[in-house]
């Protein structure tokens, strides 16, 4: 004899459990509710702030671009600052915050900015500590420049032979020859190809 199906055999029980006991099913069906109502809200919140995070940013940028760089450097400090904005935002917020004092040539502020930025992971953290190295070089702090661009160099990254670059500029300003020289033939090295080789090549020469 063919046994039930056993499918059909538990949707029996359950149907029967449901009709013995209809107050808790139902608890149970507005507790379900519930998590999935506070899942979505939560879902819809943290999309709100990405949204307003971003019109925030491009006003920012727009400013930055635009050349009004007061105006740029309190709207990326409101984004950096304001409760509930996404950290990657408010990573960049801080990292053109920066850079706008340095365009400015207020470079202590922008070194102290690309300090707090340089806590960045990936590609924004090298270009802080790059930022920072060139606002320390624009104060003609040439030896601490270069350290800052060795830096940058060993965290990796796009901006990899600017740093390398950075650094043999400062330790040749600062008098650090031997440095000087093995930066620049590590660009020549790992970089054959760099648009800076001509300028590598002359510097390494001229420093025989």
């Amino acid at each position: 004899m063919r046994q039930p199906d056993e499918f059909v055999t538990f949707s029996a029980r359950a149907l029967e459990y449901a009709q013995a006991h209809q107050r808790t099913v139902l608890w149970i069906a507005i507790a379900v509710l519930g998590v999935i109502l506070g899942g979505i809200a939560l879902a819809s919140f943290r999309l709100t702030q990405w949204q307003q995070a971003n019109t925030n940013l491009a006003r920012a940028m727009a400013l930055f671009n635009e050349n009004k760089l007061p105006e740029a450097i309190s709207a990326f400090d409101d984004l950096a600052e304001q409760g509930g904005t996404p950290e990657i935002f408010a990573e960049i917020a801080r990292l053109y915050s920066a850079q706008a004092y340095l365009r400015q040539g207020e470079f202590a502020r922008a070194t102290a900015g690309f300090e707090a930025a340089s806590g960045a992971g990936g590609f924004l953290g090298q270009r802080a500590l790059v930022n920072r190295g060139y606002a320390l070089e624009g104060n003609q702090q040439h030896a601490d420049a270069a350290q800052q661009f060795a830096a940058a160099v060993q965290n990796g990254g796009p901006y990899t032979a600017v740093a390398i670059l950075g650094e043999a500029r400062n330790a040749e300003l600062a008098g650090d020859k031997p440095r000087a020289k093995a930066a620049y033939q590590k660009l020549l090295t790992d970089f054959p190809e760099a648009p800076e080789k001509q300028l590598a090549e002359g510097r390494l020469a001229s420093l025989e």
